[in-house]
Order: C-alpha cells, then structure tokens, then sequence
C-alpha cells in the first residue's frame, strides 16, 4: 500500500512539476517577443493577446450561438462559418452579462464576413469583417468586440468616457495611444475579454466601464486570473494555473495629455488593418481554430464572487 502511494504521489509531483516548468516558459516566451510597434503591456492592440482573441477568460457553458445573437439583435452576414458565428456570440454574451439585459438598439450592429483581405471598416448598420478565406481572423473574438467598441462609443459613450476621464489616456497598446476612438474600442474590448488587463494598466478607464457603462459589475467581469487544466484520475478536480501574464503586467499605463479630447465620430473610411499591417513583427494574437469549436455550445459567462464593489 505504501509502495503505490509512493508510486502516485511521485507521479503527481512530476505533473505538478511539468506544469510549473510549462508556465515559466510560456512566461520566457511572452518576455523574449521581438520589437515590434508595441505598447508597454507587449501588443500593438489588446486582440494581439491569445487570451483576448480566443476569449479564454469567458467560462465554457451556455447557449446557442445564432439565439444569443438573434435576443441581441445582432445580425451576421455573408459567409460566416460556424467558428466565426461562435466567436460572435461568445463576446456579446459577455456584454449582455455585464448589462443584465439584451443590448439596447443604439448598440445593435450588423456583421458582414467577406472573403477578402483590407481593412474592417464600419458604417452606420455594418461592420465589414474581411478576411481571407480559410483565415482565423474572423473568430477572434477580441476583434468582434473592438468593432463593437466603435458602435458603442458613437451611440454617444465616447462623450461619457472623454468626460469622465478627462486628460488622462489609457495608452493600454500602441493603437490605443494613437486616436482617441481606437482608445475607447480598445478599453471596451479588454473590459469585455480581458478585464485583469485593463485594471491593473488603466484604473480609471477601468473604473469608467465597472461602474458608468456597466455599473456595479466588477463582480460579473470574466474571471482571467486563472484557468484549470484537464481533469485526470489523480487530480479529479482538475489543476488551477495561472493563465501567462505580459512580463509589466503591472505597470501602468494612463498618461496625462495636454489637450483636451475632440470626439469625433467613426466612419470606418480611414480604419487601418492593423492585423495585417502588424503581421510580421506582431503574429502571435491570430486566434487557432479548432474543428471542435463549431460543435461547442457557447458561454453564458457566469458571475465571479463578489468583490464588495458596491
């Protein structure tokens, strides 16, 4: 008896111990990217984060995907595969969490999957989401909800962030830093995916979306602090380790402008592909498609415990 407990208890501390040693090299790798345009936190924008475009904060249960579009009024066109309608889905949910209800119709925005490659501009009902075919650009779903982010802010949102905020940006990437719009999409978005992210590089913008946009929802905010491993015979409950963090995780990244903000609104005319134009020097966030995706149910996020926010 003795014998085999020796037996399984060595064999827990090797998988303990491979898991440890995974961890510290995912970290390596995240410190050891190379130089490209990048902010502070690593990426040129938050959906560059593999954490972000596969949505792996957001808890794994739920719904079908076309009837939680379908309650938000979110329409999808052209030829989505049945990944890219997931992805969709699995970010609104998120948002329809953080409101409590269904979005209201100022935020309701169409999305067209087209088979080509440019720039995803916008216009007053349409997203249009180019990517070539075959492409995993369309199920990141980091970058459905920074598209998103725009529709929002043009509801009239972007007033309500530049004056709560007032001269204090949230450089959270490099093209959060470059026009106050993509600043607002870029907080919107990490609010939504990546959460532990935006709080700990900008508390105030954190602050503007867990308690203006969405109020009193710090407790409902996905949970990307950990994530659990699959479960096997000798830790049934499975193993929970930290997800990699970017090596200044913890470094701020608010700055205090000199001007004041000019809100303007988006036309999409001029949106940059960043994703392409970004590929060479910044190719890790493309999110990897998986067959079993399209037979997943997707999440209905789930409520963290409470925080004491109010």
């Amino acid at each position: 008896m003795k014998k085999k407990f020796a037996l399984v208890n060595s064999k827990s501390v090797f998988k303990l111990s491979l898991i440890a040693a995974l961890i510290f090299a995912a970290d390596l790798a995240l410190a050891a990217k190379g130089n490209g345009k990048k902010a502070v936190g690593g990426h040129y924008t938050v959906y560059r984060y593999d954490v972000a475009a596969k949505g792996s904060c957001l808890p794994e249960h739920g719904s079908n995907p076309s009837e939680i579009l379908r309650r938000n009024g979110i329409k999808y066109l052209g030829n989505p595969s049945r990944d890219e309608v997931a992805a969709l889905a699995k970010g609104v949910a998120q948002v329809e969490n953080l409101l409590g209800d269904p979005l209201p119709r100022p935020w309701r925005q169409n999305f067209n999957f087209i088979d080509a490659s440019g720039s995803w501009n916008q216009g007053p009902t349409t997203i249009n989401v180019r990517r070539p075919k075959g492409s995993p650009k369309g199920t990141n779903v980091g970058r459905l909800m920074h598209e998103l982010g725009h529709r929002v802010g043009n509801s009239g949102i972007y007033q309500k962030y530049a004056g709560y905020t007032g001269r204090t940006r949230c450089a959270i990437t490099g093209y959060a830093a470059s026009k106050f719009n993509e600043e607002f999409a870029e907080v919107f978005e990490a609010y939504v995916v990546y959460p532990d992210l935006l709080e700990k590089k900008c508390p105030k913008a954190f602050d503007f979306m867990a308690n203006q946009l969405f109020p009193n929802t710090h407790h409902k905010i996905a949970a990307c602090d950990r994530t659990t491993v699959a479960k096997d015979p000798d830790f049934p409950n499975g193993i929970p380790i930290p997800i990699p963090r970017p090596k200044d995780f913890d470094t701020p990244s608010e700055v205090e402008s000199q001007q004041d903000v000019v809100v303007t609104p988006d036309t999409g005319d001029d949106e940059v592909d960043v994703d392409d134009e970004h590929e060479e020097t910044d190719s890790e966030g493309d999110a990897e498609t998986e067959d079993s995706v399209s037979n997943e149910r997707v999440p209905i996020p789930t409520a963290r415990p409470a925080t004491g926010v109010r």
